[in-house]
C-alpha cells in the first residue's frame, strides 16, 4: 500500500506512562513511591510547598536547589507565580555542567492533547531561526493540516515580516514566540515570498492533527544506490498516535525488500520512551532482542528506580531486517531521537548505523511529568545512557559526516543536500565535504551556534516538543 506524502497523526487512546517498565507498574513498585503526587489544595502556598518537596525528592539535580529559593513576586497571578517558582528551583549549573535548560512547564490540557491525541494548537509554522542559520529567514516545516498548511505556505518560502516587523528583527532578537499560539483564535500577520510571489497573510490559530511522518512526494525520483532501492522516512516526534501511520510506512518498506534506510530526524524534538524503544527494536537485528537498548538513571535518592529499556518484539511495527541506516540530524534533533541514535550506533556488526548532518541539540535527559492545578511540570528526572552506561554528550552527538540543511529542498528528494550526502555515503562510505559545517565544528561551535559545553538554550523556532517522556 502506497502512503500519502504526509501522514497525519492517527488519534488513539493512550496512557502516557503506560510504557515498558513505567506508568501504573512504576506506581505499584515501592521504588517509585511519590513520583506522581498532588498538592493538598490549589492555593498558591500549597502548590509551592508541594512542588518544592517533590523536586527535592525526584529532581535529577535536587542537590542544586537553593536551601531558600528566591521569593516570587506577589503581584503575579497564580499560574505565572508557579512558573516563576519552578524556575527558581532549577539547577544553576556547575563548572562542569551548564544550568538546566531542559526543564519546563506547560498547560496540562495542551500536554495531554499532544501526547494522547496527536493534536496541537497553533499556526503550524516553523522557521530556520537558529543563530547559525543564514538569512533570508526561510520556512523549514509546515504542518499540512494547520492554518499555515491550508494557506499554502511551503518549505523554502522566505519570511519577509512577522507581526509587522521584518524577519531580521526576530532573528537578531532570538525570539520567535510570535509563531506560537496559546489559544485557538490567536492571529499571526505574516508576509511570505514564495514560488507564487509575495503574499500578506493573516493566520488564525486552530487545533490541528499533527503530522509526525512524511514520505517522499509521488513525483520524486526513487532513491537508488548501486541498483538498490533506498527508503526514506521523515519523523518529527515519538507520540503514540503516530504509531499506526508509522506501521504502514514500515510495512510498505518491508514488502518492498528495503535493506537501506535514510531516517530523517533533523527536526525531531523527542517524545515517548516506549515509542523510541519500539522503533529501535524494529531497526535493530532480531538477535538483539531482550538486550539492553538504553538505561534510565535517576538521582542517588532513588537508585532502585534505575531501569533498562530493552530491545523487544516491535509489534505492531515490523522487524525491518535492515543492513544500513543513515540518520539525518541537526540542531533540532533532541531528546528521544538522540536516545535512539546513541542506543543504536556501533551496536551490532550486521547493521551499519551512521548519522549525517550536524551536531544534535544535546539533551540526554528525560521526564516523568507531574501535573497539578492545570499545569504539567517537566523537571528532569533521569539521565539516558546507552547499554554500556555512557550518556550522550550534552554538547550534542557529532555526526559521522557533516552536511548542511538548505531549508529549501523538498524533504525526501535527491536535491536535498543531506540526502545527497547520505547517498554518497551509501555509495562508497565517503563523506561529502561540507566546508560550512566543518568550519563550525573547527571553531568549537555546537549546534546552537554557541561554544561547546556552554550553557545556552535552543531558540524555539517551531512548535515540536523537545522531551523524553517516560
Amino acid at each position: 500500500m502506497r502512503l500519502l506524502q504526509y501522514l497525519g497523526a492517527i488519534s488513539l487512546a493512550a496512557v502516557l506512562c503506560a510504557c515498558s517498565g513505567g506508568g501504573g507498574e512504576r506506581q505499584a513498585n515501592a521504588a517509585y513511591t511519590g513520583l506522581i503526587s498532588q498538592p493538598d489544595s490549589c492555593s498558591l502556598a500549597a502548590q509551592q510547598a508541594w512542588l518544592q518537596a517533590w523536586m527535592r525528592d525526584w529532581y535529577f539535580w535536587y542537590q542544586d536547589i537553593p536551601s531558600n529559593p528566591d521569593a516570587v513576586d506577589t503581584q503575579l497571578e497564580p499560574v505565572a507565580a508557579m512558573r516563576a517558582h519552578f524556575t527558581n528551583l532549577l539547577s544553576k549549573g556547575t563548572p562542569s555542567r551548564p544550568a538546566d535548560r531542559w526543564s519546563f512547564v506547560e498547560a496540562i490540557d495542551r500536554y495531554q492533547q499532544y501526547y494522547d491525541e496527536g493534536i496541537n494548537i497553533g499556526f503550524g509554522l516553523s522557521v530556520a531561526g537558529q543563530p547559525d542559520d543564514p538569512l533570508p529567514l526561510r520556512v523549514r516545516w509546515v504542518e499540512p493540516l494547520s492554518a499555515a498548511g491550508l494557506a499554502g505556505i511551503k518549505r523554502g518560502d522566505i519570511v519577509v515580516s512577522i507581526q509587522g516587523k521584518p524577519a531580521k528583527y526576530w532573528k537578531d532578537a532570538n525570539d520567535f514566540s510570535a509563531l506560537a499560539a496559546n489559544e485557538v483564535g490567536e492571529r499571526l500577520a505574516i508576509e511570505i515570498e514564495g514560488s507564487t510571489g509575495f503574499r500578506s497573510l493573516n493566520l488564525i490559530a486552530t487545533r490541528y492533527a499533527v503530522s509526525s511522518i512524511a514520505l517522499p512526494p509521488y513525483d520524486a525520483a526513487p532513491l537508488v544506490v548501486s541498483g538498490r532501492r533506498v527508503a526514506y522516512l521523515f519523523l518529527k516526534d515519538f507520540i503514540e498516535p503516530s504509531t499506526p501511520a508509522l506501521r504502514l510506512a514500515l510495512d510498505d518498506m518491508v514488502a518492498g525488500g528495503v535493506r537501506d534506510l535514510i531516517l530523517d530526524l533533523r527536526y525531531h524534538g523527542g517524545g515517548r520512551v516506549d515509542v523510541a524503544t519500539r522503533l529501535a527494536s524494529a531497526i535493530a537485528p532480531s538477535s538483539l532482542r531482550s538486550e539492553v537498548f538504553s538505561q534510565l538513571i535517576y538521582n542517588d535518592k532513588h537508585p532502585r528506580a534505575n531501569a533498562s529499556e530493552r530491545f523487544v518484539d516491535p509489534s505492531p511495527l515490523p522487524s525491518m531486517q535492515l543492513e544500513r541506516v543513515v540518520v539525518l540530524t541537526g540542531s533540532r534533533t533532541c531528546s528521544a531521537s538522540e536516545m535512539l541514535i546513541h542506543g543504536l550506533k556501533n551496536r551490532h556488526p550486521s547493521l551499519d548505523f551512521v548519522s549525517i548532518g550536524s551536531r544534535t541539540c544535546g539533551k540526554p535527559y528525560g521526564f516523568h511529568p507531574v501535573s497539578a492545578c492545570g499545569q504539567s511540570y517537566h523537571a528532569v528526572n533521569f539521565e539516558v545512557r546507552d547499554a554500556k552506561g555512557v550518556p550522550s554528550n550534552i554538547a550534542g552527538i557529532e555526526p559521522t559526516c557533516y552536511a548542511s540543511d538548505d531549508y529549501q529542498s523538498v524533504l525526501g528528494s535527491a536535491s536535498d543536500p543531506l540526502i545527497q550526502a547520505a547517498l554518497t555515503w551509501l555509495g562508497g562510505g565517503q563523506c561529502v565535504v561540507d566546508r560550512a559545517a566543518m568550519r563550525a565544528q573547527s571553531l568549537g561551535v555546537g549546534s546552537e551556534g554557541q561554544p561547546i559545553g556552554r550553557s545556552s538554550k535552543l531558540i524555539e523556532d517551531g512548535d515540536a516538543p523537545k522531551a523524553i517522556i517516560q
